[in-house]
């Protein structure tokens, strides 16, 4: 009784583990995407500047 227990505990451990990965690598992913659109903003920015 003990093993499975332990099993289930450890088992749920592994898949919180595993939707806090994912959850902070879609966190870093979004946070990416804003600085590459926030990058193309001031590109954008400045080709307007200059026409």
């Amino acid at each position: 009784m003990g093993y499975s227990a332990n099993s289930e505990i450890k088992q749920a451990m592994e898949q919180a583990h595993a939707s806090r990965s994912q959850a902070l690598f879609s966190g870093v992913s979004w946070l990416f995407g804003l600085c590459r659109a926030a990058t193309a903003g001031k590109r954008l920015g400045k080709a307007a500047g200059l026409a």
